[in-house]
């Protein structure tokens, strides 16, 4: 997939001149499994844009432990660690899998979102988009019985189970991961 292509025809960006502006300005890179695209209380001076792979964003809990966060399967998700563009990220973003990536300048994002107003409707969508299943996960985890979020997490991310350990899934869904045992048998 070509630069032109993923932001014409995966982001849905219409303007010829941003789509330019954009790729000239952007590069295509393969990452290795375990590479960070931010890390809690540094700056994320990059944005990503996944185009195959799998990432998965946690934090760390008062004792210590991983707690996933959001996972990240789709072609155009954006792999941003907070909903503002801040000096700090909120959490660590990780490649789960060897990944592609489209690879752009939070910085020159930043500046096209004030000159054109289609980047900022597109910002909007997508972090419209996160707040939703972020919502959504979290419904899940305060309505549904643990055998029930486990089938939810199958049918919302099919296959995911062959590629994040259980213990992250598990976290993810609010559940121990002897829990999880115990439903996958």
């Amino acid at each position: 997939m070509e630069l032109y292509d993923f932001y014409s025809n995966v982001l849905n960006i219409k303007n010829d001149t941003i789509v330019m502006e954009l790729s000239s300005l952007s590069k295509i890179k393969f990452v290795n499994k375990g590479f960070m695209v931010a890390e809690a209380e540094k700056p994320q001076t990059n944005l990503y844009f996944l185009i195959e792979g799998v990432f998965r964003g946690f934090f760390y809990d008062e004792k210590g432990s991983e707690i996933t966060d959001c996972l990240g399967f789709e072609c155009g998700q954006p792999l941003v660690s907070a909903f503002a563009f801040r000096e700090k990220s909120d959490i660590y973003i990780s490649a789960v899998t060897n990944a592609k990536v489209v690879e752009i300048k939070l910085s020159d994002i930043k500046d096209r979102i004030g000159k054109y107003k289609e980047l900022l409707t597109l910002y909007n969508e997508l972090l419209y988009k996160s707040l939703e299943s972020h919502w959504k996960l979290k419904e899940i985890r305060y309505r549904m019985s643990a055998i029930e979020r486990y089938n939810w997490f199958l049918e919302v991310y099919p296959n995911l189970n062959n590629y994040i350990r259980d213990k992250d899934i598990a976290s993810f869904l609010g559940m121990s991961p002897v829990t999880l045992c115990r439903i996958k048998k």
